[in-house]
């Protein structure tokens, strides 16, 4: 037999990252990452810290370095990175260990992934977004670089210090207003959600510490005949308008935003936009996208010429964009319209 001229090390070493959500979650809940950022110590001392076997040990240890969640000093002391020490100790504002325990489910979310060609997606079931648990992890999941990047952008408007009431649209219980109300003290908001969201926000978070400027309003799923109130400065929808884009349902809800704000005012949407960034950006948002269509999401990715477009339909105009940055793990886009006609 002729050997191949293709190798098969490219694919394999693909293959064996698969491994890694087990790995980092095993040595997370072995206590190796909140050990290590107390102090510096060797594999020896480390393994009678935690009790676990030499050997096995500094293999793991060895993985740990090659990702970058560890480093090891000239004595042979090992440490945490910044990366672990901010999303992987669970002490951390910004924890993501929600989510590495999530990679390690079973089933998993592609276990029956060839039935499923055959056969569709499972059906969504947009109530899964409505229990206490899930509330907190969406938030925690924010806390992993997406609030600040909003922030960042929202804080960019010129005008930002003079606004003074802001709409945060299936706002979830209310993360994002809060941390731009502790910006401005003069902003205050109103956060729509479904009934089901709204009253375990209240029970959960209450008004967030803001000395009632953040308030929550039930909204039902029938939005074409939903009132948005009025006299907004800003409007803001997170991860929200994929399944409008895909109905084609973009344009008239655009001009329902439009008729509930002031003239001069600023919309603004974060979304996963169009692939972008380096091969691994790809990777991953295309995998993503798989996920939430085989769940029975349409689909996880808005082009920046549909919004565009109907936001232009609707009276808005002066758009600005900021593409997904290295660091925000969704590589999400952020884009703004300013409200130069009424509808």
């Amino acid at each position: 037999m002729e050997p191949s001229p293709v190798r098969f090390k490219p694919l394999y070493n693909q293959l064996t990252l698969g491994y890694l959500p087990a790995i980092v979650n095993g040595a997370q809940q072995a206590g190796i990452f909140e050990l290590l950022e107390k102090e510096n110590v060797t594999a020896i001392i480390l393994a009678q810290k935690i009790q676990a076997d030499p050997g096995i040990l500094k293999a793991l240890l060895e993985v740990l370095v090659s990702v970058r969640l560890l480093a090891c000093d000239k004595e042979s002391r090992y440490y945490v990175s910044p990366l672990a020490k901010h999303f992987l100790v669970e002490a951390s504002p910004a924890s993501q260990i929600r989510d590495i325990r999530a990679f390690c489910m079973r089933p998993g979310p592609f276990d029956n992934l060839a039935e499923q060609l055959k056969k569709g997606p499972h059906h969504f079931d947009s109530g899964a977004f409505s229990s206490k648990e899930a509330l907190l992890e969406q938030e925690q999941r924010a806390r992993g670089g997406q609030i600040q990047e909003v922030v960042d952008f929202i804080c960019d408007i010129p005008e930002f210090a003079s606004l003074k009431l802001m709409c945060d649209f299936a706002g979830n219980s209310g993360y994002y207003s809060e941390a731009l109300l502790n910006k401005n003290p003069n902003l205050s908001s109103r956060v729509y959600e479904t009934p089901d969201v709204v009253k375990l926000a209240r029970q959960t978070v209450g008004d967030r510490k803001t000395s009632g400027r953040l308030e929550f309003v039930e909204i039902g799923m029938e939005l074409h005949r939903e009132d948005f109130g009025q006299g907004y400065d800003l409007f803001f929808v997170s991860h929200f308008l994929y399944h409008l884009a895909v109905a084609g349902h973009l344009p008239w809800f655009f001009k329902k935003v439009n008729q509930a704000m002031h003239l001069g005012g600023i919309f603004v949407s974060n979304h996963i936009g169009n692939p972008e960034g380096t091969c691994q950006d790809r990777l991953t948002q295309s995998i993503l996208e798989l996920l939430v269509r085989t769940q029975g999401y349409p689909t996880l990715t808005l082009a920046e010429s549909n919004v565009k477009q109907a936001l232009s339909q609707a009276g808005f105009s002066e758009f600005r964009i900021r593409s997904g940055k290295e660091g925000t793990h969704l590589n999400n886009t952020l884009l703004s319209a300013r409200k130069i006609k009424e509808m």
